[in-house]
Order: C-alpha cells, then sequence, then structure tokens
C-alpha cells in the first residue's frame, strides 16, 4: 500500500507540474530564453568583431606612428652624415692650406737663411 501511495503521488505531482507548466506556458518563456541565448551569442560575435576592428586600426596607427619615428631619425641621421661630410671637405680644405703653410715657411726659412749668407 506505502509503494501505491507514493507511486499516485508521484503520478499526481509528475501531473501537476505538468498543468502547472502548461497553464504557465513554461515552454514558450524557454523557447524565449533560448532565443535570447542565441541573440546574445551573436551579440558577442559582433562585438568581437568590433574588438577586432579596433585592434586592427591599433595596429594601423602603431604602424604608422613607427614609420614616422624611423623617418625623424633618418632624416637626423641624413643631417648629422652632410654635417661630417661639410667637416671632411673643411679637413681637406684646410690639409691644402696647411700643405700651402709649410711651403710659404720653408720658402720664408730658406729666403732668411739666403739673407743670412748674403749679410756674411
Amino acid at each position: 500500500m506505502f509503494v501505491y501511495v507514493i507511486k499516485s503521488l508521484d503520478s499526481n505531482i509528475e501531473e501537476d507540474f505538468d498543468t502547472s507548466c502548461h497553464e504557465l506556458q513554461v515552454a514558450t518563456a524557454l523557447d524565449k530564453i533560448d532565443q535570447f541565448v542565441e541573440e546574445q551569442k551573436l551579440d558577442v560575435l559582433s562585438s568581437d568583431k568590433t574588438n577586432i576592428e579596433d585592434i586592427k586600426q591599433r595596429i594601423s596607427k602603431a604602424k604608422k606612428d613607427e614609420i614616422r619615428y624611423l623617418k625623424s631619425l633618418l632624416e637626423e641621421v641624413e643631417e648629422k652624415n652632410n654635417a661630417m661630410k661639410a667637416q671632411i671637405e673643411l679637413l681637406k680644405k684646410d690639409d691644402g692650406l696647411a700643405a700651402g703653410k709649410q711651403v710659404l715657411e720653408k720658402l720664408m726659412q730658406c729666403n732668411s737663411e739666403l739673407q743670412s749668407y748674403n749679410d756674411r
């Protein structure tokens, strides 16, 4: 008898649950929840696309900034290179002057020696 009561109660509970679910339209609500969850998943994917676009823009900006930086470095090095070339040219000209000075000093020394020889 105890088993019969339990089976009967189980059956009654199950029927009451089914009736309550049908009356409250639980299946419809669960379907709406499933649909909402699917929409949220799709929204997550669209936000991922936004994140990807954002990442693309950040990478592009970083590359452009790096290019500007490298160009400025290159210009700086070119300016230094041109300044060094100008200094080298001046040194080359100064070497010519130094050689001319040495020749002039030797001529003056020879002239001085000749005058001292003539004065004797």
